[in-house]
């Protein structure tokens, strides 16, 4: 073998092993460096804000509360309208068909609203609600007609909700509602809470007690 012949072979060995070095490093799949961006979103730039089930912008004028709203009041009375007070009182009425306590009795109810609705026309919706479990205890409760024309508006009144069973109203904290949608659609709701006052007794048979 010639002397160059001995001197090329560990000068082959040495590249070959450097070449296998490198190789190496290039696939040893190491941490990234710290300042590459390796796809952590910015805190700062997420839009967590306006999906972070906060309640929606309208929810408190959605509550109507113990208050008229957008020109609308909520009544009693059967001849005239007649301004309820928050926890005030509202009578158990025994209609002509008989007391009985399923629909055989009624609450008066009545509206309000301000010049801006038109008269003629109106729808006005009602109910009566259990405060404690919003359960609506009447049957009925729409209507459709010219509202009344008084000093400062408009009025409704005499209307008849009829409790299915007046044993659930007895006694009990009650909620009256009204929604008054006129001829354009313009919509005003109102709701009180009240105390309903007296058994469900027939006057026809006082000593009778539907509701023991």
């Amino acid at each position: 073998m010639s002397r160059a012949s001995l001197l090329a072979a560990p000068l082959a060995l040495v590249l070959a092993a450097c070449g296998a070095t490198t190789d190496t490093t290039e696939l040893d799949g190491g941490a990234p460096d710290a300042s590459q961006d390796v796809g952590i979103p910015d805190a700062q730039s997420t839009d967590a804000t306006p999906t972070d089930g906060g309640p929606p912008a309208d929810a408190e004028s959605s509550d109507l509360g113990e208050r008229p709203t957008e020109g609308v009041e909520v009544g009693t009375g059967w001849e005239n309208f007649i301004a309820l007070q928050t926890n005030g009182t509202v009578e158990l009425i025994a209609g002509p068909q008989g007391g009985s306590p399923f629909y055989g009795f009624h609450i008066w109810m009545a509206a309000r609203v301000d010049p801006t609705f038109l008269p003629t026309g109106a729808m006005v919706n009602v109910d009566i609600l259990r405060a404690d479990t919003q359960e609506s205890l009447i049957s009925g409760g729409f209507y459709t007609f010219d509202l009344t024309p008084v000093a400062g508006g408009f009025e409704a009144f005499g209307l008849r909700g009829t409790l299915r069973n007046c044993c659930d109203a007895e006694n009990r904290d009650l909620q009256l509602t009204v929604e008054v949608i006129d001829s354009r659609g313009k919509v005003g709701r109102d709701r009180r809470t009240v105390h309903a006052a007296g058994p469900c007794r027939d006057p026809l048979n006082p000593t009778y007690d539907p509701c023991p």
